[in-house]
């Protein structure tokens, strides 16, 4: 099965769950377990730019799923070991690279500061304003 036709229905299905959580999360009914006192509602903000970032960042995935494919999956069979051995590494690579990046090329690149900044104006940050950051970050990321 060609990796685009995997890879854009579980975006899609992200999409979706990412929607119905943010509704849920601003909606009124919530307001007793967030751990942050009821804020007013920004829902405006966040869509704005989170929407776009989310939809950038689906369309960074397919692509460079797509294009690397031959480079990212091999088409032989896979043990389990394998397969954990390589979630690992990936997941530690790419945090390993975004800490850098975060810590290295946002806070102490002058140029990029100035882009990073809007990712620090969310006073009271949840998942959903991950993705409250310019887009130039978000594709860097």
């Amino acid at each position: 099965m060609p990796l685009h036709l995997v890879l854009i229905p579980v975006l899609l299905a992200s999409g979706v769950l990412e929607v119905l959580l943010t509704v849920l999360y601003f909606s009124r009914s919530s307001d007793d377990f967030k751990i942050y006192p009821p804020r007013a509602r920004q829902i405006g903000r966040i869509v704005r730019l989170v929407l776009p970032n989310s939809i950038l960042s689906g369309a960074l995935i397919v692509s460079a799923s797509y294009f690397a494919q031959t480079w990212l999956i091999h088409p032989g069979e896979t043990t389990a070991l394998e397969l954990l051995a390589d979630v690992i590494a990936v997941l530690g690579l790419y945090d390993l690279l975004y800490y850098l990046m975060h810590r290295y090329l946002f806070h102490e690149w002058q140029l990029l500061r100035s882009v990073h900044v809007l990712h620090h104006t969310v006073k009271y940050p949840t998942a959903i304003e991950s993705l409250y950051v310019h887009p130039l970050e978000n594709t860097l990321g």
